[in-house]
């Protein structure tokens, strides 16, 4: 039986399985298949008895979250026909997952309604919300960045590997995972609602509420909130729901009971979309601060995670070759170096500086950077022609940072022409916007592993301003409610422990951390092409019994049976093979270019946009107000219901029945959701 189920999990051929039953090794496919029908159900059954017991103590600390995700594969018919054609199969997969470190009552019901109806939102101002970033924090690990890209690329410094995981672990870390913990989950059985559409994403949840065990009268005698967790889509859906059933007297009926919050790993991916837009340039460009000229040195279509920092030695690689041990710099020495060039290139002083010759040439010594040759402007003809572009686009520095629809942003046909008089360096500008935006974002990429969630969230702060200076409306309104949730509308004991567990490890190994959303994103791959050979709805037995609720098991079970054996954990990763060259390729370039110089004038005919600067703009002139305006109507709307909800209520009348009531919706039409594929878009 066992060596049937691994033969499953690892989709074997047909062939070998009929072979290895007739040797007795094996057995048939119905008797998997029914293994795994008992399995589920006895999978279900447990959590079931988990969450009831749960919930039967009001101040017991198990708690449990739903994270869901749309999933989909497109069906080709190879031999067309009357009910024969290519389709697209959707449906929604989801995973209970197990909560830890939870306080008792975190999830009360009450007080996070009594903290909505207070308004306290209505307080949030930009400079509140700047001044709430720990910016000396932000400083000191971007510093420390710096430091391991040098460590990782010097082989004579990799010593200091030790020293800078420490420093990550112990000075700067924020509100680390405990080590060895292991995350408890559950798949549960898909089904074919689309979760983008209101009444699809309301099914769905219900269905999966029902798998838990979780009844109308259960949750709604409960006194409790209830996690669902999901992409930027996924949330905005749930918002969606509760705004449309907002005047329901009941807390389960209008969906009071339920809080959303976006995912983190569509969260990173959409910003680092915004970042390669903004940075990329002109197809052709010869700005060397642009990624498409780093990209054409380097050999490669596409940007490439570069650190472009330059020592102002030739060759950086020979510089460290030729010091002897005693001789090289230590570790402090070279991270309040790094304090030093975070100030100057990684920061938006620095690049405010960079756009002006007399604030780059002042006397400020910590944030001075040397100047570099003079600058040969070239005339309008020649900006013009650079890299075979068709178009102009006229902008001057207001333009660039007031521009309300982005729609010249990442377009390779335009090139950026200067107001008269700039005396500026913009390509040393662009240098520091691409070296802080990117810099944020590897803060968050390397903080997830580590499990450190504090440091994501400071993270996350950030990105208040940066989506809001972007063209990508959804998601701006996506961290604003995580913020406010956080700050206004959840007690600290909440906010802990959603915090706790907006991570994931399923194997309780050290730097196995991921999002949860990514989580499901490992399942629904899973099942989406074993739905591509099998065929059919995600809604039948097959896949909402047998293999959806099992998808964890057959994961893990390849893994055992290996271990079984004695044979090494084989690597899932594709390994790259190293970028020493690349690297070399373009630190000459930016030497050359005298890119980290200040050179007054010069300009290529590439802008990118400061979308935290335009971000905080927006935000203070208008943006909050707005968001404000459509999120506190909501809260008018919940308390009257919910003083309608304290009254005597007829059973027989209308609302009194399970909550599962069909309802139509006029759909919103909203801006196409960033979040929705395994590789999000900006």
């Amino acid at each position: 039986m066992g060596m049937g189920i691994w033969l499953f999990a690892c989709k074997a051929h047909v062939d070998l399985k009929r072979v290895l039953c007739r040797f007795g090794l094996s057995v048939h496919d119905k008797t998997i298949h029914d293994a795994l029908k008992s399995l589920s159900k006895n999978s279900l059954i447990q959590l079931k008895q988990a969450i009831l017991a749960d919930l039967a103590d009001r101040r017991s600390t198990g708690n449990t979250a739903i994270i869901l995700d749309n999933i989909q594969q497109y069906i080709e018919a190879h031999e067309e026909g009357i009910g024969r054609a290519s389709q697209l199969k959707c449906g929604t997969a989801a995973t209970a997952v197990r909560l830890d470190n939870c306080a008792p009552g975190a999830f009360d019901l009450k007080d996070h309604l009594d903290r909505v109806c207070d308004k306290k939102r209505l307080g949030l101002t930009a400079e509140g919300l700047y001044n709430d970033i720990n910016w000396d924090h932000v400083a000191d690990t971007q510093a420390l960045h710096w430091v391991r890209a040098l460590v990782e690329y010097v082989p004579q410094l990799s010593h200091y590997q030790k020293l800078i995981s420490a420093r990550f672990w112990g000075e700067l870390s924020i509100m680390r995972m405990a080590d060895g913990r292991k995350t408890e989950i559950q798949p549960l059985g898909t089904n074919a609602e689309q979760e983008i559409k209101t009444d699809g994403m309301m099914r769905a949840i219900l269905d999966f509420e029902s798998q838990m065990g979780l009844e109308p009268s259960i949750m709604e005698n409960s006194g409790r909130l209830f996690w669902i967790r999901g992409d930027g889509g996924s949330h905005a859906a749930v918002q969606r729901i509760k705004k449309y059933l907002s005047a329901h007297a009941s807390d389960y009926e209008s969906f009071r009971n339920r809080i959303s919050l976006p995912e983190w790993w569509h969260t990173r991916a959409t910003n680092l979309n915004s970042t390669a837009r903004n940075h990329y340039g002109p197809r052709s460009s010869s700005d060397p601060s642009s990624l498409s000229k780093s990209s054409v040195k380097a050999g490669v279509k596409r940007p490439a995670d570069l650190k472009k920092i330059h020592f102002a030695a030739d060759d950086i690689a020979i510089y460290f070759a030729k010091l002897s041990f005693v001789e090289l710099p230590t570790f402090e020495t070279l991270l309040m170096i790094a304090k030093t060039l975070v100030k100057r290139y990684t920061s938006q002083r620095g690049h405010e500086r960079a756009l002006s010759k007399s604030e780059s040439t002042d006397n400020n010594r910590d944030m001075e950077i040397k100047p570099g040759t003079p600058w040969v402007s070239l005339t309008l003809a020649d900006q013009s022609d650079v890299g075979g572009l068709e178009r102009v686009v006229l902008q001057d520095e207001d333009g660039i940072s007031e521009a309300g629809s982005g729609a010249n942003e990442g377009k390779e046909d335009t090139i950026h022409i200067e107001r008269p008089g700039f005396d500026g360096d913009r390509v040393l500008a662009n240098e520091e916007l691409f070296l802080e935006d990117h810099g944020w974002w590897i803060e968050a990429a390397y903080a997830v592993p580590d499990g450190d969630v504090g440091r994501v969230y400071e993270i996350l702060k950030i990105w208040i301003f940066v989506f809001t200076g972007t063209s990508n409306r959804n998601y701006s309104d996506y961290m604003l409610d995580f913020y406010c949730l956080f700050k206004y509308e959840a007690s600290q004991d909440l906010t802990n422990a959603i915090l706790q567990n907006m991570l994931v490890n399923v194997t309780g190994q050290l730097g196995k951390w991921i999002e949860g959303d990514l989580l499901q994103e490992h399942y629904n791959r899973w099942l989406e092409d074993m739905v591509g050979k099998k065929g059919g709805e995600f809604d039948d037995k097959f896949y909402c019994q047998t293999l959806a609720p099992n998808v964890n098991h057959f994961l893990r079970l390849k893994e055992q049976i290996e271990s079984a054996f004695n044979l090494k954990a084989r690597g899932k990763s594709h390994t790259s093979p190293h970028l020493r060259s690349e690297y070399q390729r373009l630190l000459a370039m930016y030497k050359e270019e005298e890119l980290h110089l200040f050179r007054s004038g010069r300009t290529l005919g590439h802008a990118a946009v400061n979308y935290f600067g335009r971000g905080y703009k927006r935000l203070k002139e208008g943006r909050i107000a707005s968001y404000l305006s459509k999120t506190t109507a909501y809260a008018d709307i919940m308390a009257d219901a919910r003083a309608r909800n304290e009254l005597p209520q007829d059973p027989a009348s209308p609302g009194n029945d399970d909550g599962r009531q069909e309802f139509e919706v006029v759909e919103e039409e909203s801006d196409e959701d960033v979040g929705r594929a395994a590789e999000p878009e900006d």
